[in-house]
């Protein structure tokens, strides 16, 4: 299967560029733009850590006038007291017209380096492969989405989401966007299975290490024990199936004024064949960023 996917994504990749070769569209400018974003939990696929986890981003790309682009982020957990830096991205991808304005590709690989002992829900998976697929029917927008992720096993997954962009312009070179957006995800847990039986083990590692470090500047010092909560989860074999996984409910709102653009995004991430042991009570989310495009 994880062949299959990989040989789709070639085939789309080579068709996008022979179309690119082909079109006649007006040149784009190349642009830079840097962001700065604040999430109140970390929420993956409606599942989160056992305590709220707030996190910083520090994000910049670079996007070519011919439809590649590069990113890079650093997400920073401010609770923490050794790791604050918890993850690194790095991300190559390409996106093109199929038809001007109407339907548009995109294919993209993302690289994840996680800190040693994150407890991340994500932080089992090492890379992700994505393509994506949106149409605009004036009324709605539909985009559908096929990605493959690794680690120590893979996954597959499909999502499918229907929006709509309501732009409003004002004077003085400032717009607001609005898009109510809903999205279903399916695919396999392979990663989240992992990752539910490493995480009390990274949770003891990181709770010492930072233990050995207070020690050895206060002999006195103390680690709170109610800092992590950790649980014992047997792995089943539901996570190797393919089921629906979540459904997500958000409402993106932004507003730019020249060159900045100032954003907030509340979500709400309803979890599906949820398994014992699974931390989803904090299902609500949102994300603020300030970003600037060069």
């Amino acid at each position: 299967m994880s062949k299959f996917i990989l040989i789709n994504l070639f085939v789309l990749f080579f068709y996008s560029s022979t179309l690119f070769s082909q079109t006649t569209d007006e040149a784009k400018k190349s642009y830079l733009n840097a962001k700065i974003k604040y999430t109140t939990n970390s929420v993956w696929l409606g599942r989160s850590d056992s305590i709220v986890t707030p996190v910083f981003g520090l994000s910049a790309g670079y996007h070519f006038n011919f439809g590649a682009y590069l990113n890079t982020e650093m997400s920073i957990i401010p609770s923490r007291q050794i790791d604050i830096l918890d993850l690194t991205t790095v991300q190559a991808g390409y996106g093109f017209s199929i038809i001007k304005d109407v339907f548009d590709a995109d294919i993209s690989y993302t690289h994840n380096f996680y800190s040693q002992y994150s407890t991340q829900v994500g932080s089992e998976v090492i890379g992700t492969a994505t393509a994506d697929l949106s149409y605009d029917f004036d009324l709605v927008q539909l985009s559908v989405n096929g990605e493959f992720s690794f680690g120590s096993s893979s996954d597959i997954g499909i999502s499918s989401s229907l929006s709509k962009s309501i732009d409003i312009e004002f004077k003085k070179g400032s717009s607001l966007n609005i898009t109510p957006t809903a999205t279903a995800y399916a695919g396999t847990q392979n990663l989240y299975a992992v990752y539910l039986v490493t995480r009390s083990q990274k949770a003891v590692h990181g709770k010492n290490s930072h233990t050995a470090k207070s020690s050895s500047k206060n002999p006195h010092a103390s680690v709170n024990s109610s800092a992590t909560i950790t649980t014992t989860t047997t792995v089943t074999q539901e996570y190797a199936r393919f089921n629906m996984l979540d459904v997500d409910v958000s409402l993106p709102i932004s507003y730019t004024y020249k060159k900045f653009t100032f954003a907030i995004t509340p979500v709400m991430a309803i979890p599906l064949n949820v398994q014992s042991g699974e931390f989803t009570s904090k299902p609500f989310f949102v994300s603020l960023s300030v970003g600037y495009k060069i």
